[in-house]
């Protein structure tokens, strides 16, 4: 055995830049590169009452573009509570919010993309989307690094390597 990684949950969680590629939205506020991790997807298709229940610290509201009641509600828990981080939102069916809620969230510089897909396709890319890092994920880059270093031993692997290379 030349080493065993731990599970660090956080590498497999994707960025916003990530979320960015597979929905091939529009970017409606901030500019790239988005390296926000996002530990998990709410879907706000309900009331804001309800759907602020399932907020989570760096998740990502999906909501169709029109619901500024349910962007208005989860904005306001990002702001007025420092463990629960919206790490960026999706808005779908080509819609966008009035122009106060566009305000808010430029204010708040939380990247929000748009896209012409409707809640569920959107949410279905990106339930399915495969945990990879990116180029642009300096932080997963360091991290997996830094586990690589404490927990595999590379100069037996790499003796190992070419101990296999010169034998063929």
């Amino acid at each position: 055995l030349l080493g065993m990684i731990p599970y660090v949950p956080n590498l497999a969680w994707p960025t916003m830049d990530h979320v960015l590629e597979a929905t091939r939205a529009n970017v409606l506020v901030g500019k790239p590169p988005f390296p926000n991790s996002v530990s998990s997807i709410v879907v706000g298709a309900m009331t804001p009452q309800n759907a602020i229940k399932y907020l989570r610290n760096r998740c990502l509201l999906v909501s169709p573009g029109d619901r500024d009641d349910v962007i208005l509600a989860c904005l306001t828990v990002h702001q007025s509570r420092s463990d629960m981080r919206l790490s960026g939102i999706v808005l779908t069916g080509g819609y966008s919010p009035n122009a106060a809620t566009l305000e808010m969230l430029k204010r708040l510089k939380i990247p929000v993309l748009v896209t012409k897909d409707d809640t569920y396709t959107t949410a279905s890319v990106l339930n399915s989307l495969v945990p990879k890092i990116l180029a642009s994920d300096c932080e997963k880059i360091a991290l997996a690094r830094d586990l690589v270093n404490r927990h595999v031993d590379v100069e037996r692997l790499w003796k190992a390597a070419q101990e296999m290379h010169v034998g063929h």
